[in-house]
């Protein structure tokens, strides 16, 4: 049988199709493209047409040797490459926001390339291929990822390379070429080297890619079990091959440049500091949340969604189909993928590292959409299409106001700035003053009404006056911060920080005119 079904693989896979379709796919797709390009620029066009930079940006403008070793000690050595690479070592802020839509929508035909070829509909047109890259990418989540701009093209460009492996794996697999395997488990590696939660994308990305392809080939009644957990067995084998090649190759880094692993990642695993009960309470509690959309970061039309491909799994029993258990087990794993990072880490910190959210969200609304653009009559489908262009719109909205709070948030921290920096002229110490600064507290921006709250917000959007978690850190922000519009400070030692700690106890707060002052040898500003 299986020898059998080798034989006939272009058959089992309906049509073996080449790499070179990809020119008919893009002359089919011109629609789907300018639709897609229509929403990153809705959601991401403030970004490019406004040079501004934001958290974690100061420190790569200020310090980026000291950031790159950083992120070496974090495992994220491809990263790094990749900059240099790439030319962006040296950080332009335009450079960074113009080409995060660019990496987008490359990335985006890539995806939607891949979901047809797995599909089998690469030269069929369709006007529901935009329906994912323009949910996925317009999501608030994707917003906060891209805010960090010192990395947002990258990321970007990386979502693309993910694409690219999974495709590469598939094609390997189902035309039994093996070099393939070879050039996933290479990208594997780098998307990995640089930034780790693009690695529970993949996993979702498969899973995702699997669903589409077990539709493609299930009509065939010669293809049994067997065949199907060889494909997922060859991908288990090939993800944990390239997670071993990864873990060697940083662990020689590491040795090479004399660096020592960060406990950065580590210290966020909840398994590993708490019981087992607060964990799993953690867990569930968040998923809560994410399901019934609590924050403007998580929808709530994922839950809707989930449900009603619950609803047509149970439907497709009636058809007795041949496997259909795999096809169960291939839908329960798209549904748990959203929270693959929220179960690795035991809870949620950021919510940038929940690409897989959107991502699921996205393949969902594609992947029914497309069910009733196959199934249902064309009123239907319209109406489909409609009410995911409503979704885009919603999404770009939101990610667009997410820049917009930090545009204006950005605003006031120049104004703030200036205002600080004069007041310390005042002191005649000079524009450069040999004496240490130190900023005790911190100042929220004011924003306006049509800026996110501070409850809304995560971290995008937020001032550099108010990020301070303790005087010393709050100190090391402000000042790189303040190094990129060109004022210079020295920084304190821990017991300078320490006296003006003491000190700022007798002080008013910004913007009282005692405020700022000469102590000790230290030029304090208190903000708070």
């Amino acid at each position: 049988m299986l020898s059998k079904v080798k034989e006939n693989k272009e058959n089992i896979f309906l049509e073996k199709q080449s790499l070179t379709t990809l020119n008919n796919f893009i002359k089919n797709n011109k629609a789907n493209f300018m639709i897609v390009g229509f929403f990153l620029l809705l959601a991401y066009g403030l970004k490019v047409f406004n040079i501004l930079i934001s958290h974690d940006t100061e420190a790569l403008m200020s310090i980026s040797d000291s950031l790159y070793q950083s992120w070496i000690s974090m495992g994220r050595f491809g990263l790094v490459a990749l900059k240099y690479l790439l030319g962006t070592s040296w950080f332009n802020p335009y450079v960074a926001s113009f080409m995060l839509p660019v990496c987008l929508f490359i990335a985006s035909i890539i995806w939607m390339y891949l979901f047809a070829y797995l599909n089998n509909t690469v030269n069929q047109k369709k006007m529901t291929r935009w329906i994912f890259p323009v949910v996925f990418f317009t999501a608030p989540i994707m917003a906060e990822q891209s805010g960090f701009l010192l990395q947002a093209y990258e990321i970007a460009f990386s979502i693309a390379l993910v694409g690219i492996a999974i495709f590469s794996l598939y094609y390997g697999i189902l035309n039994y070429q093996k070099r393939y395997y070879v050039l996933s488990s290479l990208l594997i590696v780098l998307f990995f080297s640089i930034y780790q939660a693009l690695v529970v994308l993949f996993v979702a990305g498969t899973i995702a890619g699997f669903i589409l392809l077990y539709d493609g080939i299930s009509k065939n009644e010669e293809v049994n079990s067997i065949y199907y957990w060889k494909i997922i067995l060859k991908i288990i084998v090939t993800f944990i091959i390239s997670t071993v090649i990864y873990y060697i190759i940083n662990k020689t880094i590491l040795q090479l440049l004399s660096i020592n692993t960060t406990s950065y990642i580590t210290d966020q695993v909840l398994w590993m500091s708490a019981g087992i009960v607060e964990t799993i309470k953690s867990i569930l509690l968040h998923i809560k949340d994410v399901l019934l959309g609590k924050r403007i970061f998580y929808s709530k039309l994922l839950l809707p969604l989930m449900l009603m491909l619950i609803i047509y799994t149970v439907y497709r029993l009636k058809n007795r189909e041949k496997n259909y258990y795999i096809y169960v087990l291939s839908v329960i794993a798209i549904l748990v993928s959203p929270f693959l990072m929220t179960i690795i880490l035991g809870q949620c910190l950021a919510v940038r590292t929940e690409i897989t959210i959107p991502f699921v969200l996205g393949f969902l609304c594609f992947y029914l959409a497309n069910l009733v653009d196959v199934n249902f009559n064309k009123a239907l489908k319209y109406l489909v299409v409609l009410l995911m262009f409503c979704v885009g719109m919603h999404q770009g909205q939101q990610s667009s106001r997410i820049y917009y709070t930090e545009y204006v948030k950005y605003q006031e921290d120049i104004m703030l700035a200036t205002k600080i920096s004069n007041r310390i002229e005042e002191l005649n110490f000079g524009e450069t003053p040999e004496e240490p600064v130190v900023f005790v507290g911190y100042r929220n921006a004011n924003r306006n009404n049509s800026s996110y709250s501070v409850a809304d917000q995560e971290l995008i959007g937020k001032s550099y006056f108010e990020v301070s978690f303790s005087t010393q850190h709050g100190t090391f922000v402000i000042e790189n911060y303040l190094r990129t519009l060109g004022i210079v400070y020295n920084g304190p030692t821990e017991e300078q920080v320490e006296i003006a700690n003491a000190e700022a106890q007798n002080m008013p707060a910004w913007p009282d005119v005692n405020s700022v002052k000469e102590y000790d040898g230290i030029i304090i500003v208190k903000l708070s």
